[in-house]
């Protein structure tokens, strides 16, 4: 439903479809096309028809029912390449970057946003929404960090798994994307999910190096006498070194050459770690005292299978 009438037309001196937008956006506007807001799907309908892409798709977005739609319309024309995308929004937030009579639009934070809205859903949701990310087109990195703050933000990084979920992502982009939120996961702290993620995807010289920098932090701390000797930060390191065990293990069985000429750091480590843990066993018993620290504990989970140690999501 349209307002008043129109006012005067657009300047013939410019070609006839730049005169024809200017006259829908410019002289009649939402105001008359979407008077009260009650119509933004003819506004959107008449920006479409005169290849207004850019605004159309904005027009759509500003109504929390349309927003899919809005998506669809920007990823569809954005394949096309129907669309000026810029890679962020302004600063008030506005989709719509730059001025008359082309400006452009921020497609990736509105794509970002709406699956934002339901990738924490389950795993199911979180893929489907790496799914949409992968659609933008542009800067390989800026879609990379995209996926890894959507992943990180819902808590669901194991969507990453199977790698069969995921199959229209290319191997070589799907191992990037994996080796970064793992890297990101270590960062904050949740090595065990970073762990997870790099051996079910079999990436053994990232896994190697995350165990080494957990065990180098683990020995430097009982050099300094700041390390835990019992409770769940106690536990947690014996079952480390128990996991890092298993995993060079397994890794020295299935890729004798890989381990041997990426795995030497690691393998010392553990080999110190052992010793350290014999003289606090020492120790211990000299002093008519039980080990600190559970070692029936280690010894047991050392005999687990890689597979059930690493599912654990710390």
């Amino acid at each position: 439903s349209a307002g008043a009438g129109p006012p005067a037309g657009g300047d013939g001196s410019q070609d006839a479809l730049g005169s024809l937008q200017r006259l829908v956006y410019g002289s009649y506007g939402e105001t008359y096309f979407n008077a009260g807001g009650g119509s933004p799907l003819l506004y959107a309908g008449v920006l479409l028809a005169t290849q207004q892409f850019e605004r159309a798709v904005a027009v759509l977005a500003a109504v929390p029912h349309l927003r899919q739609e809005a998506v669809h319309f920007g990823l569809a024309l954005q394949h096309e390449g129907l669309l000026a995308v810029a890679q962020q929004k302004l600063a008030d937030s506005s989709l719509l970057v730059g001025t008359s009579p082309s400006p452009s639009l921020a497609l990736p934070p509105l794509v970002a946003q709406h699956v934002g809205e339901w990738a924490s859903e389950g795993v199911d949701a979180s893929r489907a929404a790496i799914g949409y990310l992968w659609l933008l087109r542009g800067p390989a990195a800026q879609r990379q960090e995209l996926c890894i703050q959507l992943l990180l933000g819902c808590g669901k990084p194991e969507a990453l798994l199977p790698r069969s979920g995921l199959s229209h992502i290319a191997e070589a982009d799907y191992r990037e994307l994996l080796r970064a939120v793992s890297s990101r996961l270590a960062g904050k702290g949740r090595a065990s999910q970073a762990a997870r993620l790099l051996y079910e995807a079999r990436e053994h010289r990232q896994l190697s190096a995350l165990l080494v920098a957990e065990l180098s932090a683990n020995i430097a701390a009982a050099a300094r006498g700041t390390n835990p000797a019992a409770g769940d930060a106690a536990e947690r390191a014996a079952r480390l070194c128990a996991d890092a065990a298993a995993f060079a293990r397994e890794w020295r069985d299935s890729d004798p050459k890989e381990a041997s000429a990426h795995g030497a750091p690691l393998f010392a480590l553990l080999s110190i770690a052992q010793l350290l843990e014999g003289a606090e066993a020492w120790r211990a018993a000299s002093k008519g005292l039980p080990a600190a620290g559970p070692r029936g504990a280690t010894d047991a989970i050392a005999m687990q299978p890689l597979s059930a140690l690493l599912v654990r999501v710390g």
